[in-house]
């Protein structure tokens, strides 16, 4: 299976126990509205049929399923290399 961030985003959700029809309610949309989507369209998402253009939309979803950015590509961090934990320090949440 070929990955796309639905694979995290899904993850994320069944972590927090979070239902697709609850994370639809508050899907983040443009500005600083949320919710509005289909639990379609979360379920296409999750299966990579949809993609999500918007950064600041991945970015924001990220903060509601307590994910990482850099697990979405969102962030110069990258765990598994040595030389970027050293040269970079990884704030999250504002804590170090």
């Amino acid at each position: 299976m070929k990955y796309h961030y639905g694979i995290t985003i899904r993850e994320g959700r069944e972590k927090l126990k979070m239902t697709q029809a609850q994370l639809a309610e508050k899907w983040p949309q443009s500005g600083e509205g949320t919710g509005g989507v289909s639990v379609n369209y979360v379920s296409d998402v999750e299966r990579g049929i949809k993609n999500i253009t918007n950064p600041q939309t991945l970015r924001r979803l990220c903060h509601l399923l307590q994910i990482p950015l850099w697990k979405m590509g969102l962030s110069d961090y990258d765990p598994f290399d040595d030389e970027s934990s050293k040269q970079n320090k990884l704030y999250y949440n504002g804590m170090l």
